[in-house]
């Protein structure tokens, strides 16, 4: 399941630098439990908490909310309705972070420096 964290991780980077960059963040998140531990998975506004969550089934759902950017740094914030989760503010905005901080490391969030070559 790492590689779920990891893909969410670098979709998440994608996400949230786009939207940021128009001043606004808006996005979505869950927090899954994972054989590694606890992954965020960020997503867009328009989908919903309990949809996300059924891709990662049978996965637990452990919180769930919105996110908003500032100063670089993400901020979670609020519930899921769908979910009936709420999100731990603190915990949650640690992982996000975390994930977006790691996701540098990932070959999909920079381009290559040359496209690959014509067989």
């Amino acid at each position: 399941m790492a590689t779920a964290a990891a893909w969410s991780s670098g979709l998440a980077a994608g996400i949230v630098l786009q939207s940021a960059s128009n001043g606004e963040c808006r996005v979505k998140y869950i927090i899954v439990r994972t054989p590694n531990g606890e992954a965020p998975v960020v997503f867009p506004r328009t989908f919903l908490h309990r949809y996300v969550a059924s891709l990662f089934a049978p996965m637990e759902v452990t919180a769930a909310g919105f996110v908003t950017m500032a100063e670089g740094r993400v901020h979670c914030y609020g519930k899921s309705a769908g979910l009936r989760l709420p999100s731990r503010p603190e915990f949650d905005s640690a992982l996000v972070n975390a994930g977006l901080d790691g996701a540098r490391d990932f070959p999909w969030t920079e381009p290559p420096a040359e496209p690959p070559a014509e067989p």
